[in-house]
């Protein structure tokens, strides 16, 4: 049966596989204050998170948030945040783990 003869209605509401290979997802990165509020991506920091705007507290810790809800998160070190980011977003590019490691049946 043809996806496309199938009714519209009793389709489910999780996207396939091939619906989210095709999916660009976005986990941006944003620098909090220590009493949670964001810090506006003007205000410019040392690699430590020390202010160099005047009017700011700091950066206490950055943190990332999946768009696809299943992922986030949050650390002092905004670099390690960054390259968590980027893996994540790699393994969607990827696709389900589950499916990698299937065996292929026309491998044989």
């Amino acid at each position: 049966m043809l996806w496309s003869s199938v009714d519209p209605d009793a389709r489910s509401s999780h996207p396939t596989h091939e619906e989210l290979s095709t999916m660009s997802f976005r986990a941006p990165l944003t620098n909090h204050h220590a009493d949670g509020t964001i810090c506006p991506a003007d205000h410019k920091h040392t690699s430590s998170g020390k202010p160099l705007h005047a009017d700011c507290p700091g950066r206490v810790y950055t943190q990332a948030v999946c768009s696809c809800g299943g992922w986030e998160m949050k650390d002092r070190g905004k670099g390690y945040v960054n390259e968590c980011r980027r893996r994540h977003l790699a393994d969607h590019a990827e696709g389900p783990k589950v499916l990698h490691n299937l065996p292929r049946l026309d491998a044989f």
